[in-house]
């Protein structure tokens, strides 16, 4: 079975503070770290709160962008359209954390 190719890395160490309790979570994928974003956005605002902000946060993407290096378009909605020298220049600046956001 071919693996998955990855088009985002990520190496993040959390430390969080919950009821009290001090823990630290370690997360090397995307799908954890949204995970763990899910469930403390629960926590702290109750289900309908986090599907309230993750729906708002939704909106500002395309419906249909395919992800990094799969789409040539911005996923969000809110960048400006740009010539593609400029693209790549943008999109280079952001894989180096130049860009903002």
């Amino acid at each position: 079975m071919p693996t998955k190719k990855t088009y985002v890395n990520l190496n993040s160490m959390l430390a969080i503070r919950h009821s009290g309790e001090s823990y630290i979570m370690y997360c090397q994928k995307v799908e954890e770290l949204a995970r763990l974003g899910v469930e403390l956005l629960v926590n702290e605002l109750g289900t309908e709160g986090a599907r309230l902000v993750l729906r708002d946060e939704f909106m500002r993407y395309l419906k249909d962008y395919k992800g990094v290096e799969r789409d040539h378009r911005f996923a969000r909605t809110d960048r400006p359209d740009i010539h593609a020298d400029q693209r790549k220049r943008y999109m280079e600046n952001l894989r180096g954390g130049v860009a903002d956001n």
